[in-house]
């Protein structure tokens, strides 16, 4: 005999309205009266489930991040000023981690594999003047050997 679900649609929506109101995930889940771990096993048997907390999760993110830019314009004191710049600091960290438009710019190293010509741009090489360079003449070239 298996246990009887807590799973209503009242108690999904309370919890993504809770999501996109800033809440963390296990304090919602125990205000509600709800096993944390009982959402992530229906969240990873139900992918449909699954979008709606992670885009009601985003959607808290950003709830986060402005309230609490607005406790820290209001903060009085050190004590206050410093918790609220902490909590701020643990937003935007968790919102670097999961919204594409905070995450900072990738730069990328790229090697390149095969001759190399150069020359200025516009002007059509000579067969005389074209020769390859091997990658070992040019890993062997030090900053000595260049000339401006």
């Amino acid at each position: 005999m298996t246990r009887a679900t807590k799973r209503t649609v009242e108690l999904i929506e309370k919890i993504v309205e809770g999501l996109q109101d800033g809440r963390y995930e296990n304090e919602l889940c125990d205000s509600l009266g709800l096993e944390a771990r009982s959402l992530r096993r229906w969240k990873n048997k139900d992918e449909e489930l699954r979008i709606l907390v992670h885009g009601a999760r985003l959607d808290g993110i950003m709830a986060r991040l402005e309230a609490d830019k607005l406790v820290l314009e209001k903060a009085v004191g050190r004590d206050e000023i410093l918790r609220a710049k902490e909590c701020l600091a643990h937003s935007r960290w968790e919102a670097e981690k999961l919204l594409k438009d905070f995450q900072p710019i990738q730069k990328q190293e790229v090697a390149h594999v095969g001759p190399m010509v150069f020359g200025w741009e516009g002007e059509s090489p000579k067969a005389e003047d074209t020769r390859v360079v091997s990658d070992e003449f040019l890993n062997a070239v030090t900053p000595d050997d260049v000339a401006n």
